[in-house]
């Protein structure tokens, strides 16, 4: 299957994923490469569900946004093994009237992301969402994967998105968009509560 990102890990390893896109039915599969070689330096390993989105790394791990669970994947180097931190996998899903998360974004705290990644874009990402729910903005916090929170981006239905929200570290403003929608939205994060800036309709992609 086609493979649709790939990070970096401090070793300098790549770390890349395949992608059954559209459908997002079957699950997904992680490969660590050498940089020089590109041979692999630990056995694939195969996620638990499809990952549509993109790839995130701090360097240390790698998140892999699954369709109802954020996977955290550490490599052990001595041991030449990818595998999956079960201490730590915040849960979006499932839910009739939404569909899989979109790529991860990675701050000093939290990781957010965003779900209804499914659509049917061609020219426009205007009305192509396929899932009824509004679009919604997630975080979790790094150090405790339990504590999930959302927030619905613009609350129209058939909200989508194909892109991470936007994070200013400086300033700590998540910017995220509803690209079905047409609408942009702020939020100042403060703590692990996101305090509401701005909105923007009629914003079309």
């Amino acid at each position: 299957r086609p493979h649709n990102s790939f990070v970096l890990l401090d070793g300098g390893e790549l770390v890349t994923k395949d992608c059954d896109a559209p459908a997002g039915l079957e699950p997904s599969t992680v490969s660590v490469l050498d940089p020089e070689t590109l041979l692999p330096v630990a056995p694939a390993l195969r996620l638990p569900e499809p990952s549509i989105a993109r790839l995130a790394s701090d360097g240390d791990s790698v998140l892999a946004v699954g369709t109802t669970v954020v996977y955290r994947l550490v490599l052990d180097r001595a041991a030449g093994r990818l595998s999956i931190d079960s201490s730590w996998q915040p849960s979006y899903g499932p839910a009739p009237g939404r569909s899989y998360g979109w790529d991860p974004v990675i701050t000093d705290s939290h990781v957010l992301w965003m779900d209804n990644g499914r659509n049917s874009v061609d020219r426009t990402m205007l009305g192509t969402g396929s899932s009824p729910d509004p679009v919604r903005l997630w975080w979790a916090r790094r150090d405790d994967g339990s504590a999930v929170r959302s927030v619905e981006i613009s609350g129209l239905p058939y909200g989508t998105e194909s892109n991470p929200p936007a994070w200013d570290p400086a300033s700590g403003v998540v910017i995220a968009y509803d690209a079905g929608n047409a609408v942009l939205r702020a939020w100042r994060l403060a703590g692990d509560e996101l305090e509401p800036l701005w909105r923007r309709d009629g914003f079309a992609h």
